[in-house]
């Protein structure tokens, strides 16, 4: 059956043509590629917007293997790398490995004009600026 398209007041939730057009393509990058980006990442590809380049950042190269065959997603072990080439980073990292991401990410890159999204369970906001 699916979500209704309209909120409670009866307007659509359909993005205006004018929307669509200031959405562009968002280059989005995952640092880490365990169960939680894999999850978004499939929701993405299954979706309309599957086609928006995405890069994974992970230490292990079998799940950059994996996550590069199964959903031919760019995959590197360079966080600078990917978060230099994206306007959207989603961090998903193990809330003790925050530390040394953000020191990573902070002492070699930018976060000017890019949107930082945290699914990292546990992590206080304290924790996440950067």
């Amino acid at each position: 059956m699916g979500f209704p398209r309209h909120n409670v007041r009866g307007r659509s939730l359909e993005p205006t043509s004018t929307a669509r057009k200031g959405l562009g393509v968002t280059r989005i990058a995952f640092i880490g590629g365990g169960n939680i980006s894999t999850a978004i990442i499939a929701g993405i590809k299954a979706g309309d917007i599957g086609s928006r380049p995405i890069i994974v950042t992970d230490p292990n190269a079998d799940t950059r293997e994996r996550l590069r065959l199964e959903y031919g997603v760019r995959t590197t072990d360079d966080i600078v790398d990917a978060v230099t080439q994206v306007d959207t980073v989603l961090l998903a990292v193990k809330p003790q490995i925050i530390p040394a991401v953000a020191a990573e990410i902070v002492s070699k890159t930018s976060l000017k004009n890019k949107l930082l999204v945290s699914v990292t369970a546990g992590a206080s906001v304290a924790t996440l600026e950067l």
